[in-house]
């Protein structure tokens, strides 16, 4: 649940070094989670990482190329 944590901060804006402050952590290792993260969704940014939250919120799919073909909509249907 490490990374669900990790994504949670990013969705508040935090950079990086701010996650690692925040869960008493390396930066290095927020790093690996994030990679994580992004390698276990298929993304390849943290405005993706937003938008699999928002769609997990929501309790919508998330299908990164919908979005990245329809934006929102694709989430919000």
């Amino acid at each position: 649940m490490v990374e669900l944590k990790v994504a949670e901060l990013y969705c508040h804006g935090l950079i990086d070094k701010e996650v690692a402050n925040r869960l008493g952590k390396p930066i290095w290792t927020i790093r690996t989670h994030k990679k994580h993260i992004y390698k276990k969704l298929g993304i390849s940014s943290q405005q993706e990482l937003v938008l699999y939250m928002v769609a997990r919120f929501v309790g919508s799919t998330f299908d990164i190329t919908s979005i990245r073909k329809f934006g929102l909509k694709a989430i919000f249907k």
